[in-house]
């Protein structure tokens, strides 16, 4: 079967035949190898021979994920406050009466238990 197929290249085809598929497999591993480098595959490498810098990155990484957490969460619920008392302001009749309760609730809470301004809350 080989000797049917090599019959039937031109000589100077058959050569260059290898170079062709050296040349594209050269060209792959230079592909390769450039986007190694460019995802930085040798430090990522790295990293894990070092298991006191990958910690120590990793907990600094914890701490700016929980930081940013606490910060997002402060700044979110804020909003909602703001929300909330806007919607007092505007005195809905439904949605106004609810909040308004539930601050008195919390207001009582934090009290101590005492009714605050608004009076006791309501029962169940």
């Amino acid at each position: 079967m080989a000797g049917l197929l090599r019959r039937r290249i031109p000589h100077d085809r058959r050569h260059r035949a290898p170079q062709a598929l050296l040349g594209g497999i050269l060209h792959r591993l230079d592909e390769l190898s450039w986007r190694w480098q460019r995802i930085s595959i040798a430090e990522y490498l790295a990293l894990f021979r070092d298991p006191g810098r990958l910690f120590w990155m990793n907990f600094v990484a914890g701490v700016a994920r929980g930081l940013g957490a606490a910060v997002g969460f402060t700044l979110l619920g804020a909003l909602v406050l703001l929300a909330l008392q806007r919607a007092v302001e505007l005195n809905l009749p439904y949605l106004g009466s609810l909040i308004a309760d539930l601050l008195r609730i919390v207001r009582t809470e934090l009290d101590g238990g005492t009714p605050g301004p608004g009076g006791p809350p309501p029962g169940p």
